[in-house]
């Protein structure tokens, strides 16, 4: 995966106060996420962009570990959910990478809780000194008819230093698997032809002919 920076979009995010970063911490825990589009798509089609709320709560946990991000009461249409939270389950190895694994959903309406689980495998074997960035448009279909949909979002599960990302791995690489195809193939078309030419080349003109007065050939065999 190519290797690159911290986001320029980011930081002028930032300065200009139209984008959030959730921070969590805990016990021996810090997580970051940061994503331009954080919609919802709720059980009954309705959709909200929680990037709007203004206040949320953020804790981890190292067991696991997980991130989650809480918001109070979040206005939908004519109703209002209340305690709606986002958690992310990472997983980690002994050599050093993390992992995302799962994302859950839930919100409480009228009383009643709702919940949406799928996967969220995006981030996978990064190394535990790196975060993760992917510019692309994502969609998770969860359960209960529900959607998470990210773009443009970048996450950090371990090693968080100083309220800021670490250089990120990239979902997307310079050079796609179709481009490698690509690229072989023609190197190996080149290198036949250089072959075949050269193997051409080095066929010589004969400088011996046979003539009348030469002796013949007498091969030799066994009745």
């Amino acid at each position: 995966m190519e290797r690159t920076t911290l986001f320029l979009l980011l930081s002028l995010g930032l300065v200009s106060g139209s984008i959030k970063v959730y921070e969590a911490s805990g016990d021996d825990c810090a997580t970051m996420f940061y994503t331009e589009l954080f919609e919802v798509t709720l059980a009954d089609s309705q959709s909200v962009d929680l990037n709007d709320e203004a206040n949320y709560t953020g804790s981890c946990s190292s067991t696991g570990p997980t991130m989650t991000i809480a918001f109070t009461d979040v206005e939908v249409g004519n109703s209002t959910l209340s305690d709606v939270e986002v958690t992310i389950t990472f997983s980690t190895t002994d050599t050093g990478y993390w992992s995302s694994e799962t994302v859950k959903v839930s919100y409480t309406e009228d009383g009643t809780t709702t919940t949406g689980e799928g996967t969220f495998n995006s981030a996978d074997m990064i190394s535990q000194d790196f975060s993760y960035a992917c510019t692309y448009t994502t969609i998770y279909d969860l359960s209960n008819s529900m959607k998470l949909e990210l773009e443009l979002f970048q996450l950090q599960a371990v090693n968080v230093e100083n309220n800021k990302f670490a250089e990120s791995y990239q979902c997307v690489n310079w050079i796609s698997k179709g481009a490698w195809m690509g690229i072989f193939a023609g190197l190996i078309l080149i290198i036949t032809t250089i072959l075949s030419i050269m193997m051409l080349m080095s066929v010589t003109t004969p400088d011996r002919f046979e003539t009348s007065k030469s002796k013949c050939l007498i091969i030799p065999h066994e009745h």
